[in-house]
């Protein structure tokens, strides 16, 4: 499914540099079906996905290399208190791979990351708050932590600007570009032509329309934009 119905995408390479990629297009486009393949969430997708030259062949790979940021932060939120939501999301990308494998505990240095990626977001003062007590952009700051805990190769967000002001949307370009200029590549689902200042390359959802997208498709997180 795409944005407002039924898509085909078929026999298209994609490559996505480090840096910051945006897809744009009309409602029904397909742009979050192309962010949902990339990501591992589009159950039936087939084709070649490689980062950093690795081949991936799962969408269980895939979700271990990459990290989606909904729009909805709501959904995305589910413990007691902010810190622990920082603190989970690390504990479930330190887990070793299998139904039965156990939740690790966080090592003294796991925590002081923890506590770092609070500080670089604006939430440490935050940290034993609930986090549906938060306001949007704070809630949207607390899931991008979250996401960059897991050190993805790749970090899509679908429409991240979503119900930001101004300050808000200028603090995410910012951290974007930190995290594009680290050598990640940051693909966002965007209308905001505010946010589209800010990226480096456009693909246009209409153009793959008809085209199966996970083919050949290539995350090439090491290079720098």
């Amino acid at each position: 499914m795409a944005d407002g119905g039924p898509v085909a995408v078929r026999d298209v390479g994609i490559s996505l540099p480090a840096g910051i990629t945006a897809v744009v297009g009309p409602n029904g486009s397909g742009k979050t079906t192309i962010a949902r393949v990339l990501a591992g969430l589009e159950t039936g997708a087939e084709g070649e996905f490689r980062v950093r030259g690795e081949v991936l062949g799962s969408e269980a790979e895939r979700l271990r290399r990459t990290a989606l940021v909904l729009q909805n932060a709501d959904h995305q939120l589910q413990m007691r208190s902010v810190g622990e939501e920082v603190a989970y999301a690390r504990r479930l990308a330190l887990r070793t791979p299998g139904f039965w494998s156990r939740m690790p505990v966080l090592t003294p240095e796991e925590e002081a990351n923890v506590g770092a990626a609070l500080t670089r977001l604006g939430l440490i003062e935050f940290r034993d708050r609930h986090p549906q007590s938060l306001s949007g952009g704070q809630k949207q700051r607390l899931v991008i932590a979250c996401a960059l805990m897991k050190d993805p190769a790749l970090l899509v967000l679908d429409e991240p600007t979503s119900g930001l002001d101004g300050g808000n949307l200028e603090r995410l370009a910012k951290l974007l570009r930190e995290e594009a200029e680290a050598g990640r590549a940051v693909l966002v689902v965007t209308h905001d032509e505010d946010l589209l200042a800010y990226c480096d390359f456009v693909l246009d959802a209409r153009e793959v329309r008809g085209l199966k997208i996970g083919v050949k498709t290539e995350v090439k997180a090491e290079e720098t934009a």
